[in-house]
């Protein structure tokens, strides 16, 4: 598209927007690929001129800053600006702003009620978000066995053990508020981390007051607790799950 030059007369003439001579006129899908390029290679690789031009400019504002001449725009407005120790938002105390009504969300629950994603979309979710893909990648600076705790797969064997052992507690037979205990430590047998049979579901306090740091000790009475369900047998037989849930 040629640059067009319209003279002060012209573009008194022009007011009225149906009057000028690109009116309608669009670029093509080229021609918007080329603007783009051209704007992004200047901003990657900005001139002399620019970068001196920038520095200028900030030097000025804060200029007119300290002689009161340059006010900020939200100055004496309150809630623009969101600080832990500063102005509140906007919208405090006002109710209902960008929320759904009661309705809405009774609809909403209602369209959704009993519907579950598949485990290609869970495995799906899960890609999108992983590595450096997730906006806070650091380079993989993330040990492995921590990897492998927020793995999907790690997650289908928590609910294994869960659904097992019925969301119960098998110490206290608590429900709610569950953690799902590796009965042979997660980090000595890489080889049982995702049987089902090495898990048990004990509620939080259980977890974290009674068996961390004492695993040996309640190592039998987990496994005389599964035999006496008839979850495990007198000789230990592995189950191992895969990526999607299903016995290897």
């Amino acid at each position: 598209m040629k640059n067009i030059k319209i003279s002060i007369a012209m573009k008194k003439r022009f007011i009225n927007k149906e009057n000028h001579p690109m009116f309608g006129k669009h670029h093509t899908q080229k021609s918007k690929l080329i603007i783009g390029q051209k704007s992004k290679a200047k901003w990657e690789n900005p001139t002399k001129k620019m970068i001196e031009g920038n520095k200028k400019q900030a030097d000025t504002k804060k200029k007119l800053y300290r002689e009161g001449k340059l006010v900020a725009w939200s100055k004496g407005l309150r809630g623009i600006k969101t600080k832990p120790n500063g102005i509140p938002a906007w919208n405090k105390g006002l109710k209902g702003i960008y929320k759904d009504s009661e309705e809405t969300k009774r609809k909403k629950a209602k369209a959704f009620l009993g519907k579950k994603h598949s485990m290609e979309t869970i495995k799906r979710l899960s890609d999108m978000k992983k590595g450096s893909n997730n906006p806070a990648w650091k380079g993989g600076i993330t040990p492995g066995y921590l990897l492998e705790r927020r793995s999907l797969r790690n997650r289908l064997w928590r609910e294994s053990v869960f659904g097992r052992d019925n969301y119960i507690c098998q110490i206290s037979g608590e429900k709610g508020n569950l953690n799902a205990n590796h009965i042979k430590r997660f980090v000595d047998h890489l080889n049982l981390r995702y049987e089902i049979n090495n898990g048990i579901t004990l509620s939080k306090n259980c977890h974290t007051g009674l068996v961390n740091n004492h695993e040996l000790e309640w190592e039998s009475y987990f496994n005389f607790n599964l035999e006496t369900r008839g979850f495990l047998e007198s000789e230990f037989i592995p189950i191992y799950l895969d990526e999607k849930g299903k016995r290897l």
